[in-house]
């Protein structure tokens, strides 16, 4: 099984919207994965609730079955639209993967 645990900072303004909106629109979208990809096996998408200036703001932890379901889902093109959102609202960005 592939894990990934996947970090963003993202900035206080970005396309024109809030730190606060992006990141609940980037909760939103993500969220809709799981039932469109069956290769993903667990999903969780979370908004951090600490006031620490050095915390990201949105986590997202996803299992997949082989590495080959990982591929999957990162060509994916509704992946892929998520993750070009994400390159225009981040700062910075974060992850561990690993097998288990």
């Amino acid at each position: 099984m592939i894990k990934r645990i996947t970090m963003w900072r993202l900035k206080d303004l970005a396309q024109e919207r809030s730190k606060s909106d992006n990141r609940t629109r980037l909760k939103a979208m993500l969220e809709q994965l799981p039932g469109q990809l069956s290769e993903i096996k667990h999903f969780k998408v979370a908004l951090n609730v600490s006031a620490d200036p050095s915390a990201a703001d949105v986590v997202l932890i996803a299992f997949f079955a082989d590495r080959q379901a990982y591929e999957l889902v990162l060509n994916h093109p509704e992946f892929r639209k998520i993750m070009d959102f994400v390159e225009g609202i981040k700062d910075d960005q974060w992850f561990v993967e690993y097998e288990e």
